[in-house]
C-alpha cells in the first residue's frame, strides 16, 4: 500500500517537472525566433538603404555611397562575428577597407562593437549629403531604415546578455534529477517487474534529459542560426542593389 502511495506521489510530481520543461524549451524558441525576425529585419533595411542610396544619393557623391554600401555590406559579417564565439573579422575589415585606411583604423581600434561604430559611421556619412538636393522625406526614410538596423543589432546584444536565468535552470535540472532517480522505485511499487521498470525509467530519462539539454541549446541562439548564410544574403543583395541600380542608370530613356 505504502508503495503504491509512493507512486501516485511521485505521479504528481510529473506535471510540475513537464510544465517546467515546457516553460523552459518555448522560452528558448521564442528567443531563436526573435534573433531570425530581427535578421529577417536587419536583411531588409540593408537593401532599401543600399537602393536609395544609389537612386538618390550617387550621382552628387558617389565615393561616400560606395563607402556607406560597403559598410552595409558588412554588418551581417560584423554582427555575426560579435556574437559567435572564437570568431573574428579583423581579416575581412582589412580586405574590405583595404583602400580606406582611415576607415579600416576606425572599425579596428573602436571603443563600442563594431556593428555599432558602423550605424554611426554610416549615420555620420549620410549627414554629409544633408547639402544635397534628396527630399526630405527620403533622408527621414534612410534615417528610420538606420533605426531598423539598429534595433536589430539591440535585440541580439539583449539576447545574448539575458539567457533564461540560471537558478531556473538549475532548480529544473535538479528537481528533473531526483525524478528520474526515484521513477524506478515508484513503477516497481506498482507491480512492473525490474527489468520492463528499469528500461522504462531509462527511456523516459532519455525523454526527459533530451528535452532539457534542447532547451539549453537553442538558449543561445548564434551557434544554431544560419548565420553565415545570412550574412552572405546581406552581403549579395546589397552588391545586387549596386549593380542594378548602376546599369539602370546607363538606361536610355525614350
Amino acid at each position: 500500500m505504502s508503495s503504491t502511495k509512493f507512486a501516485m506521489t511521485l505521479g504528481f510530481i510529473q506535471a510540475p517537472i513537464l510544465l517546467m520543461l515546457t516553460l523552459k524549451t518555448n522560452r528558448a524558441l521564442d528567443r531563436m525566433l526573435e534573433t531570425r525576425k530581427a535578421w529577417g529585419v536587419l536583411s531588409k533595411a540593408t537593401r532599401t538603404l543600399t537602393n536609395l542610396n544609389m537612386v538618390y544619393l550617387f550621382k552628387y557623391d558617389p565615393e561616400i555611397t560606395l563607402l556607406i554600401v560597403r559598410y552595409l555590406a558588412f554588418v551581417g559579417w560584423s554582427l555575426k562575428a560579435t556574437y559567435r564565439k572564437d570568431e573574428d573579422d579583423t581579416e575581412m575589415i582589412q580586405t574590405l577597407f583595404k583602400h580606406y585606411p582611415d576607415e579600416k583604423e576606425y572599425l579596428l581600434s573602436s571603443p563600442t562593437k563594431k556593428p555599432v561604430a558602423i550605424v554611426t559611421r554610416i549615420r555620420y556619412l549620410l549627414s554629409l549629403m544633408s547639402g544635397s538636393s534628396t527630399p526630405p522625406t527620403i533622408l527621414l526614410r534612410m534615417e528610420e531604415l538606420i533605426y531598423d538596423i539598429e534595433t536589430t543589432i539591440g535585440i541580439c546584444a539583449r539576447v545574448f546578455v539575458s539567457p533564461v536565468p540560471p537558478t531556473y535552470t538549475r532548480h529544473t535540472s535538479r528537481v528533473l534529477l531526483l525524478y528520474m532517480f526515484l521513477l524506478p522505485a515508484a513503477l516497481i511499487g506498482t507491480g512492473v517487474a525490474l527489468v520492463p521498470a528499469v528500461l522504462t525509467a531509462c527511456f523516459a530519462s532519455y525523454v526527459l534529459v533530451g528535452i532539457d539539454e534542447i532547451g539549453v541549446e537553442i538558449e543561445y541562439p548564434y551557434n544554431l542560426l544560419p548565420m553565415f548564410s545570412m550574412s552572405k544574403g546581406i552581403q549579395t543583395e546589397v552588391s545586387k542593389q549596386v549593380d542594378m541600380n548602376y546599369n539602370m542608370a546607363k538606361m536610355r530613356l525614350p
